[in-house]
């Protein structure tokens, strides 16, 4: 076989690897992420959970109490971190 066609075949058999193997981020995925600072609460009172910031709506009007609420992000029980892709909850022991 020529040189050219066998590095042409092998060329397109890792094309053809790389298209069923790596699958792209899914940029519309609301808790998609490429840093900590992409994520916030997705919650505007005791947050549960963490959402991309781009997919962050805007409330305005509300008002929160100040307790700290278990099982929320409530005073530093928790932060919002970006985890492989996509924002979690990052909790504190």
């Amino acid at each position: 076989m020529d040189r050219a066609v066998v590095i042409a075949v092998v060329a397109m058999m890792g094309l053809v690897f790389v298209m069923y193997v790596y699958e792209p981020a899914d940029i519309s995925d609301p808790l998609f992420c490429n840093s900590d600072s992409d994520c916030v609460p997705a919650q505007d009172c005791h947050p549960t959970s963490c959402i991309g910031l781009g997919s962050k709506t805007v409330s305005d009007g509300v008002f929160c109490t100040t307790e700290c609420a278990p099982d929320t992000m409530d005073c530093g029980q928790g932060s919002c971190a970006c985890v492989s892709n996509r924002c979690e909850v990052n909790w504190r022991e």
